[in-house]
């Protein structure tokens, strides 16, 4: 089974039914809620709530898990299964050209008693027809849902494998990742702060800095000594301006070594920073190097492959489901070629070739009421006069609808329909008492990697079961009975050849 499937592409692709994702977000709740104590729909929720880690990337409806995408599966299984009911239904055969004789067809068209055993077979065939059309949507519908439960535990057990066999390589790779990453980040911001101390000022030790020169005092001249003093005064000055200038040269050469050696310093600590960078990636590098060459060793394969093909309560459920959808869809075409077959002989005026009318037929015949299908008299007639008088219910969904109503006017189809419910009530409740002790099976796929006796026995267990007993017993049961059916209907048609 193959879903995988982005919702980007705004639609949901399953086999062969396209659905978008406008009808997705419509349906979906609804259809889930209605379905949510459905064995398998609630075995599907309970794997995929909380998701296992290592599935968010996978198959669309894995991303999430919960209501969501189980709803999402359920809608898109049912799409499914409506369509490939349709596809079998239509691609039963139908015959190009009578396959009875003339003198045949006329006799049975004569003789009430030859024209009541041709119609009782035809209304006996198109009631299987009805209910194998009703039962194989739902047991499709369970074989798509228990499918993705399979792919969800198969998925579940190879991770359990992988990380059985390589636990040991996989806690090395997240050990050195995180130092890796770790490292990478202290060099990140130590080249940070080297960048903006490369742009700043150093500060000058206070030991070092020396003494900033004080202006010097200027001497106030006489009447007398005005050139002497200014002559002093000037030397003063000059020699303050030398001072300074000696002073701020050598604050700069101050400033300037103070910030090579920062720098230097800083310098160092970077390239120290990188080099445990580097040897962290190495060793990651290493690390993952291992991880994939055990990844990549056959064996790992192999027990992978192994634990997957080991027996699990769903992939034995799906083996019934295979079997059983398997039984319906090909019953249920034989059943439609061997119908259409009959009609082909053209006895029965195409409007009226559906159950409804022809078990009315039957009736008329059975009673006395008519004798014959065409006339005034005749069963057509009759017919299309209860119709008018509303004493008939020709369409066959309000008749499932209004059996109370249909029972004393259309006896033969009530009892076909009645006896349609309970064989599919059976079928169902069996169906989902044997799913609910499948799934309640101890043992499962989260446990195979360490409980492999315990899941060979899920076969035989499985087997011995009383409620998948029940659903064999009634299942068998019901394909014979159809079966039997079938093959009195494929003699009869032997029979008028």
């Amino acid at each position: 089974m193959n879903l995988e499937y982005p919702y980007f592409k705004g639609q949901l692709h399953f086999g062969e039914t396209h659905i978008t994702i406008k009808t997705i977000n419509h349906e979906w709740p609804e259809v889930y809620y209605s379905l949510k104590n459905d064995p398998a729909v609630a075995a599907l929720y309970a794997a995929l709530t909380p998701i296992p880690d290592g599935l968010a990337d996978t198959a669309p409806y894995f991303r999430s898990g919960g209501a969501l995408n189980v709803g999402i599966c359920c809608v898109a299984a049912q799409y499914e299964a409506k369509v490939v009911t349709e596809r079998c239904i239509n691609a039963a055969d139908v015959p190009a050209a009578s396959p009875f004789s003339a003198g045949k067809v006329a006799a049975i068209r004569s003789d009430p008693e030859l024209l009541k055993s041709y119609i009782l077979h035809i209304v006996q065939l198109e009631n299987n027809i009805k209910t194998l059309e009703k039962q194989l949507p739902d047991v499709y519908f369970h074989k798509i849902i228990n499918g993705i439960l399979v792919e969800a535990v198969d998925y579940k057990t190879s991770l359990d494998t992988r990380t059985a066999a390589l636990g040991k390589f996989q806690r090395q790779v997240e050990k050195a990742t995180e130092k890796s990453e770790k490292l990478e980040n202290d060099y990140q911001q130590q080249l940070s702060l080297l960048e903006a101390q490369k742009k700043s000022k150093a500060k000058i030790r206070l030991t070092t800095r020396p003494q900033e020169p004080k202006p010097p005092t200027l001497e106030t001249y006489g009447l007398f000594n005005r050139r002497k003093v200014e002559q002093r005064n000037l030397e003063l000055l000059a020699q303050y301006s030398a001072d300074m200038a000696a002073y701020k040269e050598e604050i700069a050469r101050l400033h300037k070594e103070a910030k090579e050696q920062r720098l230097m310093g800083m310098q160092h600590d970077v390239d120290e920073a990188r080099k445990k960078a580097d040897a962290a990636k190495e060793a990651l590098d290493k690390a993952q190097r291992q991880l994939e060459d055990a990844e990549a060793a056959s064996d790992l394969k192999e027990k992978c492959a192994e634990a997957v093909a080991r027996p699990t309560p769903a992939s034995e459920a799906q083996k019934i489901l295979d079997g059983e959808v398997a039984q319906t869809m090909e019953l249920l075409q034989k059943t439609i070629a061997a119908r259409n077959e009959l009609y082909a002989a053209g006895i029965i005026f195409g409007k009226y070739q559906n159950a409804v009318a022809l078990s009315s037929f039957y009736e008329y015949l059975v009673s006395g009421r008519c004798e014959k299908l065409e006339g005034t008299n005749g069963a057509y007639n009759l017919y299309e006069s209860e119709v008018r008088a509303n004493r008939v219910i020709e369409q066959l969904d309000t008749v499932i609808d209004s059996l109370e109503q249909i029972k004393s006017n259309q006896y033969m189809m009530y009892s076909a329909m009645c006896s349609m419910k309970k064989e599919l009530t059976q079928l169902n409740d069996t169906m989902n008492n044997a799913l609910t002790a499948i799934y309640s099976i101890e043992n499962s796929a989260s446990d195979a990697v360490i409980q492999l006796e315990g899941i060979s026995q899920i076969g035989s267990t499985i087997a011995k079961n009383s409620d998948v007993i029940a659903h064999n017993t009634a299942a068998t049961a019901y394909y014979t009975k159809k079966n039997a059916e079938l093959t009195d209907a494929l003699g009869y048609l032997v029979a008028l050849k």
